[in-house]
């Protein structure tokens, strides 16, 4: 059956490799033999003798010309053969260099020109092989700094994918960061920006954001749980924290940079989205940073209240806030009023809204938006005896 066919293979492979070190009169045959078992059609046989090229016979000196020159024509074959090739034929011209490029990591070249060429279905096969050999090679292998510095036309997408996985597994070496956001820069491709986001110097980051901001969604989402998933103060010396980063990116401005309020409000809701990250601490953190700025951020009131749905065990402070706002004459700013208003009823902060001069408060009385306020600051008065002694008598008429 087959399974006793895979034993006689290895039994047959340990004998070739043995007459390849052993034999060398044999031995170019026997290499020969062993390479063209590494592209058997059958997947256990082709595993078997990939590993014993790749691991057993590629570390001789002597051998490594002969199985690079294989490997390499094995797949300008591919290439030349298009678009109407299966998935299992590009595995098999394919698997030998991915195996060898774990070993000579300068391989990585040959591999991202070949993308550069290939064909949908071929790219397919490398983008789905890459990630499991990026997480073999170090991030801090010159041939990485060299790909990034020197990438083939047309190889972006698998250089992404190489970075993306040596972004997971920790931070990035400071000259390979450098070295990325001078190729976003060259390419102004601000895909570049997702894998090295974590590990960018805080000043870099907070440059970039308007850039991170108009990302798609999913890429942005990365990016944040690569800096933050283990820590909301960044996984890296002087890298950006995630407080600073949701209250940056309330400091966009939309006019000088061209990054529209909606894509700005879809980043700070993918923030309350990630709640492992911006739990109640760093929330509360960011809005005590925020209400600091004069004028108030486009979107304050909208992330108070977010917050306030968000983590309900903060509307003490958010409370606490709003008695803070009334000090900074919040109603001079039209639409910061309109929200603070909305969070007072909301949370019933009504001895907050008791404190406003009379004339602000009379127009909160008449705000169309608020038709139930009046009823409610009532029914409150008359249940607060003291809370009256202060209002005109005019005021709740």
């Amino acid at each position: 059956g087959d399974e006793e066919a895979v034993e006689w293979a290895a039994l047959g492979l340990a004998a070739l490799r043995d007459l390849v070190f052993e034999r060398p009169s044999l031995r170019r045959s026997c290499l020969t033999l062993s390479l063209s078992c590494a592209m058997h059609n059958n997947e256990s046989l082709r595993q078997k003798a990939t590993e014993l090229v790749a691991d057993t016979l590629y570390p001789s000196r002597y051998l490594q010309g002969d199985i690079e020159n294989f490997a390499l024509k094995a797949l300008r074959q591919l290439t030349a053969k298009g678009d109407g090739v299966s998935q299992t034929e590009v595995s098999r011209h394919m698997g030998l260099l991915f195996a060898l490029c774990v070993k000579k990591h300068d391989l990585l070249h040959e591999l991202l020109s070949t993308f550069a060429r290939a064909s949908s279905a071929q790219r397919k096969v490398m983008n789905q092989k890459v990630a499991a050999l990026a997480k073999e090679i170090p991030a801090s292998s010159p041939a990485v700094l060299s790909v990034v510095e020197g990438p083939p036309r047309g190889s972006e997408i698998l250089l992404l994918l190489v970075l993306h996985s040596m972004a997971e597994k920790g931070p990035l070496p400071p000259r390979l960061v450098r070295a990325v956001q001078s190729l976003h820069r060259k390419t102004g491709d601000a895909r570049f920006l997702v894998p090295i986001f974590a590990d960018m110097p805080k000043a870099d980051a907070i440059d970039c954001l308007p850039k991170f901001a108009e990302l798609p969604e999913t890429a942005r989402k990365t990016a944040i749980l690569n800096a933050f998933a283990e820590d909301p103060q960044g996984r890296t010396e002087g890298s950006i924290t995630a407080s600073e980063l949701f209250v940056r990116l309330h400091l966009i401005d939309e006019q000088k940079t061209g990054v529209s309020l909606k894509k700005l409000i879809e980043c700070t809701n993918l923030c309350f989205q990630l709640k492992e990250i911006y739990n109640s601490t760093v929330l509360s953190v960011s809005i005590q940073q925020l209400v600091q700025y004069t004028p108030l951020p486009k979107l304050f009131m909208r992330t108070v209240i977010q917050t306030s749905s968000a983590c309900p065990q903060l509307n003490g402070f958010i409370v606490n806030l709003l008695q803070r706002l009334v000090g900074k004459k919040i109603w001079e700013d039209v639409r910061q009023w309109q929200g603070f208003l909305m969070c007072a009823t909301k949370l019933q902060a009504y001895p907050v809204l008791l404190q406003l001069p009379t004339p602000h408060l009379q127009a909160a009385l008449n705000n169309k938006r608020m038709p139930d306020l009046r009823q409610k600051l009532c029914d409150f008065v008359k249940q607060n005896g003291q809370a009256a002694q202060r209002l005109p008598r005019t005021t709740l008429q």
